[in-house]
């Protein structure tokens, strides 16, 4: 969310119809992400079930549903946004230009439909372990590191409008995606995971001991 926020602030200097066609495939892409969102969030629910009981061994088995069924999910956006692109955008307006902007820019996001999933699997086990500060941090750095650079290079220098905009944000989800699994499959998180259920056992000792006997 806040990645889309910075990228639209960046591309405010555009023409209308740029600006427009932005819009009208983010609102696509938004309703067609949400439920990698759903799967996402019941990883991270399942996987701080799994840290709190102590059972480090099912987190691995949650991952990997995770990946086959949001993976599953974008493959088969990504054969929606290619194949039906134009078809979707002619609901919002009958500009052809405008409609050419904005296939576009769904064929783009088609590009990075599978990295995003992986992206949030990976941050919502993560969230999920108890590792919340690396996805928040790799969230910022990659968002300021390469959308303000990429879309100032390709959008405005090389012309490309909000196509510029949008490919710097593939690059931004592409290093989000690696950063984030390669911190959950070296195991980093698990010293996170351990302080995150060692802080919830005195949480709870403390409860009972406040329960009059």
């Amino acid at each position: 969310v806040g990645a889309f926020a910075l990228l639209a602030t960046l591309l405010a200097a555009l023409d209308e119809r740029e600006m427009a066609a932005h819009q009208i495939a983010l609102q696509v892409l938004h309703f067609a992400f949400l439920p990698v969102f759903a799967v996402g969030e019941a990883a991270s629910v399942l996987v701080g079930q799994a840290v709190g009981a102590d059972r480090f061994e099912l987190i691995r088995g949650v991952t990997r549903a995770a990946v086959r069924t949001a993976l599953s999910y974008a493959a088969f956006c990504v054969v929606v946004l290619v194949a039906g692109g134009r078809s979707i955008v002619s609901a919002f307006t009958d500009d052809p230009r405008l409609a050419g902007v904005a296939t576009t820019l769904l064929f783009v996001a088609a590009i990075f439909q599978l990295a995003d999933a992986m992206n949030m699997v990976a941050r919502s086990v993560l969230r999920g372990s108890g590792d919340v500060r690396w996805p928040a941090v790799v969230g910022v750095v990659t968002a300021w590191a390469s959308l303000p650079p990429l879309t100032w290079l390709l959008g405005y220098q090389l012309g490309l409008g909000a196509l510029g905009g949008w490919l710097a944000l593939c690059v931004e989800v592409v290093a989000g995606a690696v950063l984030l699994w390669h911190r959950l499959l070296r195991g980093s998180w698990r010293d996170a995971a351990e302080a995150s259920r060692r802080a919830s056992l005195l949480e709870d000792e403390a409860r009972i001991s406040l329960v009059p006997a």
